[in-house]
Parts: C-alpha cells; structure tokens; sequence
C-alpha cells in the first residue's frame, strides 16, 4: 500500500512525541540517581573521618560534630544541599551519623542521604 504523498514523516514524529518525553525523563532519572549515589560516597567519607577524631585520643563529639560539618561542606560543595548534620553518640564505641541532601536535578523532589559509621576501636589513650 502505497502512502499519500504528504503523509511521509507523520508517523514518525507522532512516535517521536510519544518516546522522546520517556527518554527525557529516564535520562534524567539515571543523572539524578548518579548524584545521589554521588553525594552518599560523600556523607560516608564525612562519618568515617568524624568518627576517627572522636575516638583520637584528643577528640571529643564535639570536635567530630564541627569537624564532620565542615569536612561535609567542602567536600560536598555542590552536591550537597546546605550543610551536612553531624551527630556523635560517644560509649565503648563511638557512632557517627551524617544527615545530608543530594542536589536535585527534579523540581520539587528532595533525596535525603544518610550514612553511619561506627569505630569500634576504644578510644586512644
């Protein structure tokens, strides 16, 4: 059968219309899940580093708090969403959680990261 002679790219850009907004949204899925996956490798090097101050033989929570924020700050730069939180429970070991969120490339969605790390190593005398 043969196609009308004005009929020849209409096929195409209504299947056009139809994938392209799909493949959009599926690439900026995968861009934001990188950047999410991005900014947790951040939270968790911040905890680990918070947690190995708290338990120098200096090192107090409250260092590790202070420290933590400002580690997550300059290392998160633009991949995190404000300043990162810091908490610091000290005992026989000592656990470090960092709050954080990734930048979102999607209006209206927020992606909170969180990561824990405990040093079950005693403090350093």
């Amino acid at each position: 059968m043969a196609r009308a002679r004005g009929d020849h790219g209409v096929a195409s850009s209504v299947e056009l219309m139809i994938v392209l907004p799909v493949l959009v949204l599926m690439t900026f899925g995968v861009i934001q899940m990188a950047l999410c996956w991005h900014a947790r490798n951040i939270v968790e090097s911040t905890a680990e580093e918070a947690s190995r101050i708290a338990t120098a033989a200096d090192g107090t929570c409250a260092d590790a708090q202070t420290e933590g924020a400002t580690l997550g700050k300059r290392l998160g730069g633009n991949f995190l969403e404000g300043t990162p939180t810091v908490t610091c429970a000290a005992g026989p070991t000592v656990v470090v959680n960092v709050r954080g969120l990734a930048l979102s490339i999607l209006p209206g969605l927020r992606f909170p990261v969180t990561a824990s790390a405990e040093a079950a190593a005693p403090k350093e005398r």
